[in-house]
């Protein structure tokens, strides 16, 4: 996956996937022998919090779900108050001690969630979702199909029909991800430098490339916006700040790269007033 983070331009995921597997392969040698065992042998990479089926849970996903929830939730930690070393220090000791209590308590008033040994994607509702999804994705594929004698050397767009130029390179992700991934070799994590310029570049990307100075630049109007009104002193700035609209096609009378559909009635009105 590592070319792939690379060219998909994920910079902090392809600065510390890397320390991540070099982490990984020395995790025998760091590792007491009967829990690398365990680890490798016997599934002992993930966390229960009860004893039931279906109830494996990753760890940084049980972080998320359950620690950092309950941290940012309304009401909770963040909200409504700030965060001191000391006050952070108090909820994480007393969250272990408050459990009991919080299962005692739904237990006394008869309010909690039970759980089934059949996990929600065997039941015959999920089933049938995904076999009526199923069925939607074919017949998409049907009105589009990806094999009607394009031509070998190009790439088109399934969906829009729009062929790709030469600045397109998307289809060689792999050698671009390797190439990237491999200036990091040799050096040490603190000096590592990745460039955004390295990932491949789309047919979706060209949608949203300006020329900028003579030069080619793809710009994120959301990210452009919120970067004006960073910098914007007062008011009165506004209008010289958004005074051109960086963007390839009128948002107008385009979306994602084709033309809108219009509404017919207004369409024959407007033909019934040329008669």
């Amino acid at each position: 996956m590592i070319p792939h983070i690379h060219a998909a331009g994920h910079l902090p995921y392809a600065k510390s996937a890397r320390l991540y597997l070099q982490q990984m392969d020395e995790l025998e040698k760091t590792m007491p022998t009967d829990e690398y065992s365990l680890f490798t042998e016997k599934g002992y990479f993930t966390i229960r919090r009860r004893d039931s089926f279906w109830s494996g849970n990753f760890s940084d996903q049980t972080i998320e779900q359950f620690l950092m929830r309950s941290l940012k939730a309304s009401g909770r930690m963040t909200h409504g108050r700030g965060i001191t070393d000391s006050t952070l220090t108090k909820w994480v000791y007393a969250l272990p001690l408050c459990v009991p209590f919080c299962d005692a308590l739904e237990k006394f008033t008869g309010v909690h969630t039970c759980t089934s040994d059949q996990h929600k994607d065997m039941l015959q509702s999920t089933q049938s979702r995904d076999n009526k999804h199923r069925c939607v994705f074919l017949g998409w594929l049907e009105a589009h199909p990806p094999f009607a004698g394009y031509a070998p050397d190009q790439l088109v767009s399934l969906s829009t029909g729009v062929v790709a130029d030469t600045s397109v390179d998307c289809d060689n992700a792999v050698e671009i991800g390797e190439k990237a991934a491999s200036e990091m070799s040799g050096k040490r994590f603190t000096d590592i430098t990745l460039r955004r310029n390295d990932k491949v570049k789309t047919i979706g990307a060209k949608e949203k490339m300006v020329r900028v100075r003579g030069q080619q630049v793809e710009v994120n109007s959301s990210l452009l916006f919120n970067r004006i009104t960073c910098v914007l002193n007062n008011s009165s700035e506004i209008k010289s700040l958004l005074a051109y609209e960086l963007a390839p096609q009128p948002p107008s009378l385009f979306q994602y790269g084709v033309m809108r559909k219009p509404t017919k009635s207004s369409l024959g009105l407007l033909l019934k007033e040329f008669k």
